[in-house]
């Protein structure tokens, strides 16, 4: 402690002083074993998951959801720590550790289809005949599940950008149908249109046909540009 009221020099980790047998707060992991490809739900802490695999605490923190780390990939000298936001993995050359992020199905979803992707594709023995280790094939199990989540999430941006186009057509035919009720309610002096008989009526009947006209033409130019 420092003389005259100062603040104590003692830098503690807080890592280091969360004891596992103490109650530190666990999460669910998938672990994949590297020999026979059976997978099985764990609970564990992050002293655990540290003793277990040799990483230290940083990077356990790329691996946070709640910390909002970038994507980042870490090699280590015993493990592989990956962050690729849908996929979070630890992987070492006994097995990898998936972890399950809870209250974003999205994300624990991806992690389930990695872990049953690396599992079928230990079972079928692909990196055996190889000769490729472990800690190639789990990783390329990642890159791959997270492009296909890429391309999916790309075809739904592409599904929204299409109604928004349509949406957008049928708002300016709307906006364009509603031009003519409009100048009909005002009160021009002078024009003989109004008084003629049934004129409302068969203005508004061409320019609804006009603006269906409008719509299905922007409907075709639309298609032939491959947008639908």
């Amino acid at each position: 402690m420092e003389g005259g009221g100062g603040r104590s020099g003692v830098v503690v980790d807080i890592d280091a002083a969360v004891d596992d047998d103490g109650g530190s707060r666990t999460r669910p992991w998938v672990r994949v074993d590297a020999e026979t490809g059976e997978s099985e739900e764990m609970e564990l802490s992050k002293q655990a998951v540290m003793r277990r695999m040799g990483v230290p605490a940083r990077d356990l923190r790329a691996l946070d959801p709640l910390l909002g780390y970038t994507a980042s990939i870490l090699a280590r000298g015993y493990a592989i720590v990956c962050n690729l936001e849908q996929i979070r993995c630890i992987i070492s050359s006994e097995e990898a550790l998936v972890m399950r992020v809870q209250g974003d199905q999205g994300d624990d979803d991806a992690a389930a289809r990695y872990a049953d992707e690396l599992k079928r594709r230990l079972a079928a023995g692909r990196h055996a005949a190889a000769g490729m280790p472990f800690e190639l094939i789990a990783f390329g199990v990642a890159l791959e599940c997270i492009s296909s989540v890429f391309k999916s999430e790309d075809v739904l941006r592409n599904q929204l950008l299409k109604f928004e186009l349509l949406l957008g057509s049928a708002g300016f035919v709307v906006g364009m149908f509603g031009v003519v009720p409009g100048v009909f309610g005002m009160d021009f002096e002078g024009v003989t249109l109004y008084k003629v008989p049934h004129a409302f009526e068969e203005t508004i009947g061409i320019t609804g046909a006009c603006s269906l006209l409008m719509f299905g033409c922007f409907m075709w130019y639309l298609k032939r540009r491959l947008f639908f």
